[in-house]
């Protein structure tokens, strides 16, 4: 092979158990005018709630179950809480199940959806995505994009996209305890999520498909020139 890309560091790893070779990394785009755009809230969600968002597919893989478990706890204290689940699949049935009686006027499923999307994440206050395993994160960028307050996991393929503190809150992957303590820090402090949310916003520009295929362009011809 002439050329080798990978999209993350921890991809490139993974792949050179079968390529014993070094491979040039070329991240995964997003087109950010499109979430970045000024979608309203929805008129549903438009109320003195505070919206927590899961986009991405109901998945014992996508760490839902831990985000419902930290929801109930965040929503015993905080009552002004709504956790939205948009994304379809096969198991959503399961993770409704998994929603105690008592919160279960707070979870919301919305189910699969497409041009809606930036609707949605417009009308989230918090932006929530912790698998256990990943190798991008396309969907940390669709909220960076947004410029809104991300809660991720804690795994090297994140860490690549954002950095604790900064541009987002990390948690360590399926920790019931850590998620909700993230999630409650945000909820009771409204600067910290809209520093987080412009930070991430302001480091997202690289991710740009416009950029993204002038790097994949770029390499193409350095191989052919080769």
């Amino acid at each position: 092979m002439t050329g080798r890309i990978a999209v993350s560091e921890c991809c490139a790893h993974d792949n050179q158990r079968f390529f014993n070779a070094d491979f040039d990394i070329i991240p995964n785009g997003v087109d950010v005018d499109w979430w970045s755009k000024k979608a309203a809230r929805m008129e549903k969600f438009d109320d003195e709630k505070i919206n927590i968002l899961f986009l991405g597919r109901p998945d014992m893989r996508n760490g839902l179950d831990t985000l419902i478990a930290a929801f109930a706890r965040v929503h015993r204290k905080h009552r002004n809480t709504r956790l939205i689940i948009v994304g379809g699949g096969p198991l959503s049935f399961y993770f409704k199940n998994l929603v105690p009686a008592k919160i279960r006027d707070a979870v919301v499923f919305e189910g699969a959806a497409d041009e809606l999307r930036p609707a949605y994440v417009a009308s989230s206050d918090i932006f929530c995505f912790t698998p256990a395993i990943a190798s991008f994160g396309i969907t940390i960028l669709e909220g960076m994009s947004a410029a809104k307050a991300i809660v991720a996991s804690d795994i090297e393929a994140f860490r690549a996209l954002v950095k604790d503190g900064e541009s987002a809150l990390l948690v360590k992957p399926l920790d019931e305890g850590a998620l909700a303590h993230a999630i409650e820090r945000l909820v009771e402090d409204r600067i910290l999520r809209e520093e987080l949310g412009a930070n991430a916003f302001a480091s997202v520009a690289k991710y740009d498909w416009k950029n993204v295929v002038e790097m994949q362009i770029g390499y193409y011809k350095n191989i052919l020139r080769a």
